[in-house]
């Protein structure tokens, strides 16, 4: 239940006389009132105590509609016009007037009873200077019978779901005033309209509370799928999310394995001899890996590591190869965008990379950390995305978590050049520093993420 349905519920409860005792022979609402005409109407909205009475609201008060002002008539000093906006928000700013263009029935005093009948229908006690009422506002003048205006005004907010019932028009959805004044209008006896008050107002505070903590409720639970996804994928590199088993391996046998076929391509010329990465360092290591992992250097275990072209290639509409940047990397796919560029033929010859199963892409200007896998897809690559080529195929998927976790994110952000768009460097990826288990360790981390993951989707809904 929301803390407005909460309070919905109590004022329905209160003007159904459940929140008060009756005295049901000591006070009598037509007693107190002998000459209200009471309602006899059919299709009264439900049952009061016997000692109550259905009236029509034009029975109770005079309802006297605020003035309708030009805009010529706003002054920047004067007296001060109350409009709606002012009753519904206190930082809007008032406008003002002479007063002297304006009668005496359309002022009000501190501690008169207004009721918004345009656009956002409520009741008010005003508080503040004397001032002058705007059109769409009644002031309710009790000079037809005794009533606790407090008790007016909660049972006005009671009646709020049949009033808006009642609204007509499009743009400003209103009540006319005929229809306002033919409410039905619950009367107690006048003691128990004093009670009703007081327990309502002893009642609101703990509505205010419940509020309060609703409000956190609301915030905790939009932000715990994703926080529980995040912590998912941070226990999935910190090797706590499956357990350790040792018939697999270890990761330093795995990397050795990968520096064994790097060399083997280095020595068939299939990528060039780069100098070695600095090893990591204590001071890099942001958090401790089970003893049969190892942490590497990205660029460690890739053939290649590059971007795309740092200009704009020559577009041809309705081509079949699609120049490409981090905003078309989602979810492990490259998405082409109905305002994705074409190029032709030549121009993508002219730009193509050296793709294949072993690509992995990422977003590394403005956007960071967008990632997809290459699936043939005949593009050319803009300059907002880097790609690489890891030597083992097999642990691309284990790396698309790795660069979704707040980990990679915060390095690459830590590490990034650029104020107001963010960007990451070539130099920078290649010394991102990876926690690598054994190969078949991944395959189960992987599994495993996504096991859990489509909980965490399940919140959102």
């Amino acid at each position: 239940m929301t803390p407005e349905q909460l309070k919905t519920s109590i004022l329905y409860s209160a003007l159904k006389g459940q929140l008060t005792e009756q005295f049901i022979g000591k006070e009598d609402a037509k007693r107190d009132y002998p000459n209200i005409k009471v309602s006899t109407a059919e299709d009264i909205p439900y049952d009061l105590p016997e000692n109550w009475l259905w009236v029509d609201l034009k029975e109770v008060a005079t309802n006297q509609n605020g003035f309708a002002f030009k805009p010529s008539d706003w002054l920047q000093s004067g007296t001060k016009i109350v409009r709606i906006q002012n009753l519904t928000d206190a930082d809007v700013p008032c406008n003002y007037c002479d007063e002297s263009i304006v009668e005496d029935k359309y002022k009000i005093k501190d501690g008169d009873v207004l009721v918004s009948w345009s656009c956002t229908i409520d009741a008010f006690l005003y508080e503040g200077e004397d001032a002058v009422l705007n059109q769409h506002i009644f002031k309710i003048i009790f000079d037809k019978i005794s009533i606790d205006k407090r008790f007016y005004i909660y049972a006005i907010k009671s009646l709020l779901s049949t009033i808006n019932n009642r609204r007509h028009g499009s743009t400003m959805t209103h009540i006319t005033k005929k229809d306002f004044e033919s409410l039905y209008f619950p009367l107690p006896p006048l003691e128990e309209q004093h009670r009703i008050v007081a327990k309502i107002e002893e009642l609101l505070p703990y509505v205010d509370r419940y509020a309060e903590s609703y409000e956190k409720l609301e915030q905790f639970n939009a932000k715990f799928p994703e926080d529980m996804k995040k912590s998912i994928l941070q226990y999935a590199i910190q090797g706590k999310l499956v357990e350790q088993r040792s018939e697999e391996g270890t990761a330093e046998e795995l990397y050795q394995q990968i520096q064994e076929e790097k060399q083997e391509l280095i020595k068939e010329g299939k990528i060039r001899k780069e100098k070695p990465l600095a090893e990591i360092t204590e001071d890099e290591i942001p958090f401790d890996i089970p003893e049969s992992w190892k942490w590497v250097r990205l660029g460690q275990c890739v053939s290649i590591l590059g971007d795309g072209i740092h200009g704009t290639p020559n577009y041809t509409p309705n081509e079949e190869y699609h120049f490409v940047n981090g905003n078309n990397l989602s979810d492990g796919s490259i998405v082409i965008k109905t305002d994705t560029k074409t190029v032709a033929f030549e121009e993508y010859e002219k730009y193509k990379k050296e793709l294949n199963d072993h690509t992995v892409f990422v977003s590394i200007n403005g956007t960071i950390g967008n990632v997809a896998f290459y699936n043939n897809e005949r593009i050319i690559l803009g300059k907002s995305a880097c790609y690489f080529n890891l030597i083992d195929k097999e642990w691309k998927e284990f790396i698309y978590w790795i660069i979704k976790t707040d980990y990679f994110l915060k390095y690459a952000m830590t590490n990034a050049t650029g104020s107001t768009i963010k960007n990451v460097s070539l130099a920078t990826m290649k010394m991102f520093p990876v926690p690598l288990p054994p190969l078949e360790e991944q395959h189960r981390i992987v599994a495993k993420i996504e096991e859990l993951l489509p909980f965490c989707e399940q919140l959102t809904k």
